[in-house]
């Protein structure tokens, strides 16, 4: 059975609000990719009776991508408890907007404060399953909140990873080395915040960029074994011609014809981001 005739939410909640074509295409695609990829892990999560029924989100924001897990999961996995952390008023009010969005009021779901350069606030092996998901790449030191996300994981543990894929083959980066970031970085001041937690931690933009095989090499180093892997869009935007109906209409169709021709072990390396399942290995 197709995951879409499995889905408890409206195709439309995998949007994320935003007005350019190919950024909507993006957040859909990787909503979808997330969702395809713990759905098939369910009946895993259930024979494994040991696991923490806890699922963090790390990183949440809005919350709504925990909240679209906890609608999937909890038919299935009834006890199981749902936290997302991040900083700042503003998320905890959207998260709060779309757990009655999603109807989730008699679910143990809850917002907590967390800075996520610090220790992260659960004891060791207590969680069966983290979320982190566009959240390393803004980190300075993006192995050390792995480093806490394996800590915190019971063994056998998953955790879906999504980040960039940096430089893509569809990048001007990928030909010319010299346009990497890495390239001048010896050159370039310590980089600036973007914004302020609410802790007054600095919150960056993509300073750690990595492609999906530096990242899964440091995931394994991390004890994070892939399971299973999705595919996310080709490109976040192409801002000369993101209003561009034809390009909008031939990335698409490039989109359609990487998932009729190749299987998605090897067409996620196209990919202009990492989705992947990883487990906690002894």
């Amino acid at each position: 059975m197709a995951c879409t005739e499995k889905w408890l939410v409206s195709p439309v909640d995998f949007f994320n609000g935003v007005d350019w074509p190919f950024e909507a295409y993006w957040w859909f695609r990787k909503r979808k990719e997330c969702l395809r990829l713990v759905l098939k892990q369910l009946s895993y999560l259930k024979e494994r009776g040991a696991l923490p029924p806890l699922m963090v989100d790390l990183g949440c924001g809005n919350g709504k991508d925990l909240c679209i897990f906890a609608k999937h999961l909890l038919p299935v996995l009834e006890n199981w408890i749902f936290r997302g952390c991040d900083q700042g008023p503003a998320c905890r009010e959207k998260f709060l907007e779309h757990v009655e969005w999603f109807k989730l009021h008699q679910v143990d779901i809850a917002f907590e404060e967390v800075d996520l350069s610090q220790p992260l606030p659960f004891a060791d092996c207590s969680v069966g399953f983290v979320h982190c998901s566009e959240v390393a790449e803004h980190m300075p030191d993006p192995a050390a909140l792995i480093k806490e996300i394996t800590r915190i994981l019971h063994p056998g543990g998953l955790l879906l990873f999504t980040s960039t894929n940096q430089p893509s083959c569809f990048e001007l980066e990928f030909y010319n080395r010299l346009l990497r970031p890495e390239s001048s970085r010896d050159k370039q001041t310590p980089p600036e915040p973007v914004a302020y937690g609410s802790s007054g931690t600095p919150l960056y933009g993509h300073i750690s960029v990595k492609t999906i095989r530096q990242w899964e090499s440091l995931l394994l180093q991390h004890k994070l074994q892939l399971v299973d892997a999705g595919r996310g869009a080709i490109r976040y935007d192409v801002p000369c011609l993101k209003y561009c109906e034809l390009f909008v209409g031939v990335m698409l169709a490039a989109e359609w014809l990487l998932d009729l021709v190749l299987p998605r072990k090897i067409s996620r390396f196209l990919a202009s981001g990492l989705i992947g399942i990883y487990r906690k290995v002894s």
